[in-house]
């Protein structure tokens, strides 16, 4: 039996710039009028760098840049970034796919575990103050 390499590992995290949640996939979708329409200019590591309709640039960090780098080569597809969601949509003639995004280029590692959520309780020694500091990062992602 082979060991499996690190990056082996499906990511785990819904957080922005992982992976595209279902709930945020549904709500993108019914509010069309939120996207924004883009120009993919670069993808440099881990950093797609967009171009936005008055010509600002805008570099998201996701851990899949290689998906974006697939779908920006599918022929003649419309990019759209939706903000509230954050996630880059591309827009093919058959499907729409969609990369999780974060305007944070700080994303952290995938977890290899499921999310189990933070807001259960306090862990077996994590005083009120720690919870309060573990729900306030988690929503800051």
């Amino acid at each position: 039996m082979s060991t499996p390499r690190d990056d082996d590992y499906e990511c785990w995290s819904t957080r922005r710039g992982h992976r595209v949640h279902p709930i945020q996939a549904r709500q993108a979708w019914r509010r069309p009028q939120e996207r924004v329409e883009v120009i993919v200019r670069a993808v440099h590591g881990s950093v797609v760098e967009v171009v936005l309709g008055d010509g600002s640039v805008r570099r998201l960090a996701t851990h899949d840049p290689e998906r974006a780098v697939t779908l920006t080569a599918s022929p003649a597809p419309q990019v759209f970034l939706d903000p509230r969601w954050g996630l880059l949509g591309f827009d093919p003639p058959d499907r729409v796919a969609l990369v999780s995004a974060s305007s944070n280029l700080d994303i952290g590692a995938c977890p290899r575990e499921p999310d189990v959520g933070v807001l259960t309780r306090p862990g077996t020694h994590e005083d009120h103050t720690e919870l309060a500091s573990r729900i306030t990062q988690s929503l800051a992602g």
